[in-house]
């Protein structure tokens, strides 16, 4: 999942340990016909009901077998003697001025060397999103080449074209789980923390929020519901509709400083 030969970039939200890699191999155990092999029977069922199997990170419907454009490492620094010490050591025996012949490589510590604008750093960027939701993070909603979006002073949402980034501010939204595990949320806007309520209107207070189960649907693609059993889709022409058949959503996490 963590390699050069991955593909894509998405971002896998569900929760995962070591367990993980087992329940995984269970599935593909049982995906190629074994039988009595296809379980591990020392997992606790505490593992089994919350840890994710780590199918959900992968789009097997929509595999690319081309080869990956690997990256050329460089060639690891060596000591007087000619023993290579590898990146990280010899990195930092140049970097840092400690001595070839030592034994000791190692990065210093940079107690008192970082600014607040160094600790708080990251990118601005986007990923798409692959796996049953957490919180944790700026979601875009996307379907039809729309995204759901608020101007951020009425109590409405409504739909506006998809921008290609997806950096717009008043399209990005955030999760609030209403269990710990689970995929019941109440949603709010990032630019001014409105509650996502009844029909396409917006709420204040919490108190006026609408449950929605968001719900992973394979392919990267997922659904919104409503309490009601309708879903939140958003049709051709822009248009939010609250019926009984889903339309897929593309979700993207977004990181900017605006």
């Amino acid at each position: 999942m963590i390699s050069p030969y991955t593909r894509g970039g998405h971002v896998f939200t569900e929760r995962g340990d070591h367990s993980s890699i087992l329940l995984f191999l269970e599935e593909w155990l049982a995906a190629r016909g074994y039988e009595g092999l296809s379980t591990e029977d020392t997992m606790s069922d505490w593992r089994r009901e919350h840890e994710s199997n780590l199918v959900n990170a992968f789009d097997f419907e929509n595999p690319d077998f081309s080869k990956p454009d690997l990256p050329v490492p460089q060639t690891p620094i060596q000591d007087d003697e000619g023993n290579m010490l590898g990146l990280y050591a010899g990195y930092c025996s140049k970097v840092y001025g400690t001595s070839c012949s030592s034994d000791e490589y190692y990065l210093p510590y940079p107690y008192g060397k970082q600014t607040e604008e160094d600790a708080l750093y990251f990118e601005d960027g986007f990923k798409g999103v692959r796996g049953e939701l957490t919180e944790g993070r700026y979601l875009v909603f996307e379907s039809n080449g729309y995204a759901l979006y608020t101007d951020g002073t009425s109590k409405q949402f409504s739909a506006t074209p998809a921008t290609a980034q997806h950096e717009d501010i008043h399209q990005r939204w955030v999760l609030h789980a209403l269990e710990p595990e689970g995929t019941s949320f109440y949603i709010t806007s990032a630019v001014n923390n409105y509650y996502v309520s009844q029909h396409s209107s917006l709420s204040i207070s919490e108190s006026g929020a609408e449950t929605y189960n968001i719900t992973y649907m394979g392919s990267s693609q997922y659904k919104l519901q409503k309490e009601n059993g309708d879903y939140l889709n958003i049709d051709s022409n822009g248009e939010l509709s609250f019926v009984s058949t889903p339309v897929g959503y593309n979700v993207y996490s977004v990181t900017y400083h605006s």
